[in-house]
C-alpha cells in the first residue's frame, strides 16, 4: 500500500457515538491527500473503541490502538509512533471537519511558513456560536481565552488550544512530542504550541479551515482538578521566566487542589526538564511574553 501523506491521530476516551460518527465523516469528506486514521482508545469503558473496530475493522485507512488510561498527551504520542506519513494531525474525538479542511490546514506546513497549525473553532451544536482563532492567557491563572479571527489568511497566534494540532512529523519528533508528564487532561496543546514557538517556528491559525467542536459541559470520565492545575504549574515551571512562574504560583494558591498539584509537581521531572530546555531553544519564553502579552492581570 502506498505510504499515506497524512496521519490523523484521534485520542479518545468514552466518546459514545461521537467517535464512530467522526471517523465516518472524515472518510466521507475525503481529501486530495492520501491519509490514514489512527484511533487511540485510551481506556474507554463505554465501548466506543469497540464500535470503531466493528464498523471500520476491515477499512484499510483506519486502525485502532488501545492504551490503558494514560492521558491525552501519551495517547497522542502512541498514535504518532511509527508513522511514515510526513504530516501529522492530532484531533479530539468529537469534531466535524468540512470538505477541503485538510488541504487548508496543512498548506502553511507544506510551504514552510509554520511549525504548527490549527483551525478556527466553533461549536458543533450551536449555529449562533462565535468563532475562535487561537487562544491566549490573559491572566496568570493560565485559563485560556479565545481570540477573535483577524482576516482569512493564516497568521501567527500565541497558542492553539489542542483540539486539532497539525505538524510535520520531523517537527513533532524534534520538539519531543506531547509532554507525557501532563496528567490525564489539560494544557497539553498549549504546552506543545509554546515548545514549537521556542524552537524557532511559528504557530499559525488557518481561519478558512473551520472545525466544529463538541464543547461539553462536563467530561465523560473523571477529571481531577488537582491534575488539571498540576498541568498548568508544570508547564509554567518548565518554560516560564522566574518572575512569570512566581505570579502563576501566587495566583494558583487559592485554587482547589493546589496542595496536591504542588505535590505532583515536586515529585515530577519538571525541574529537570527546565534545566534541559536551553539546547533545544532558539527563542526564549521571555521573548514569547514580550511578543504576545501586553498585560497580565
Amino acid at each position: 500500500m502506498k505510504t499515506p501523506e497524512v496521519r490523523l491521530v484521534i485520542a479518545a476516551k468514552n466518546e459514545g457515538d461521537n467517535l464512530v460518527d467522526m471517523v465516518e465523516s472524515l472518510l466521507e469528506t475525503g481529501s486530495g491527500l492520501g491519509f490514514e486514521i489512527v484511533v487511540v482508545d485510551d481506556g474507554s469503558t463505554d465501548g466506543c473503541g469497540d464500535r470503531v473496530r466493528q464498523r471500520f475493522g476491515h477499512h484499510p485507512a483506519v486502525s485502532l490502538l488501545r492504551t490503558g488510561g494514560v492521558g491525552v498527551a501519551a495517547a497522542r504520542n502512541t498514535g504518532a509512533r511509527d508513522a511514515r506519513a510526513p504530516l501529522l494531525v492530532f484531533l479530539d474525538g468529537h469534531c466535524w471537519c468540512p470538505p477541503g479542511w485538510l488541504e487548508l490546514l496543512l498548506a502553511p506546513l507544506v510551504d514552510g511558513s509554520a511549525g504548527l497549525t490549527g483551525p478556527a473553532f466553533t461549536d458543533l451544536l450551536r449555529d449562533d456560536a462565535g468563532i475562535g482563532c487561537g487562544v491566549e492567557w490573559p491572566a496568570p491563572d493560565l485559563q485560556m481565552a479565545w481570540l477573535a479571527c483577524e482576516g482569512r489568511d493564516p497568521y501567527a497566534v500565541p497558542l492553539m488550544p489542542g483540539g486539532c494540532d497539525a505538524l510535520r512529523r520531523e517537527t513533532f519528533a524534534a520538539v519531543g512530542g506531547y509532554d507525557e508528564g501532563m496528567g490525564r487532561w489539560g494544557s497539553e496543546g498549549e504546552e506543545l504550541s509554546l515548545r514549537v514557538w521556542t524552537s524557532g517556528l511559528e504557530v499559525q491559525v488557518v481561519p478558512r479551515c473551520l472545525v466544529r467542536h463538541f464543547f461539553r459541559e462536563r467530561h465523560p470520565y473523571p477529571v481531577d482538578v488537582a491534575e488539571v492545575l498540576h498541568n498548568r504549574l508544570r508547564m509554567a515551571t518548565v518554560h516560564f521566566p522566574e518572575a512569570h512562574l512566581t505570579r502563576v504560583i501566587e495566583r494558583s494558591r487559592t485554587q482547589p487542589g493546589f496542595a496536591r498539584a504542588m505535590s505532583l509537581l515536586l515529585l515530577s521531572d519538571a525541574v529537570w526538564r527546565r534545566s534541559r530546555r536551553e539546547p533545544h531553544q532558539t527563542r526564549h519564553t521571555a521573548d514569547w511574553f514580550r511578543r504576545f502579552v501586553t498585560r497580565w492581570d
